[in-house]
């Protein structure tokens, strides 16, 4: 677990089908693998009351590179049209 601990952050930019999160490289290293998903509001039918969230996989994606602040992946499934600024990350 020391070796490969769970560490989360954001989608930043997309450019030329490299992916480009907010994991620096104090969080995650070059080929690590990373799952792509999206948070969507679960809501109560009656009350309208925020009950949770569904998360909801849209890719996964390889770091390339790792810098100070951000980390490069490429994506290795999924379509790169799915993935949006923003998205959340979680090392697999």
């Amino acid at each position: 677990h020391r070796s490969f601990p769970l560490t989360g952050g954001n989608v930043i930019q997309k450019k030329d089908g490299a992916i480009f999160t907010d994991l620096g490289i104090d969080k995650v290293k070059v080929l690590r693998r990373l799952i792509i998903y999206r948070e969507e509001p679960v809501k109560h039918p009656v009350t309208g009351k925020i009950l949770g969230a569904d998360h909801v996989i849209i890719g996964r994606a390889r770091v390339t590179q790792a810098m100070p602040d951000l980390s490069k992946a490429e994506l290795i499934k999924g379509k790169e049209s799915d993935v949006k600024p923003m998205d959340k990350v979680i090392t697999e």
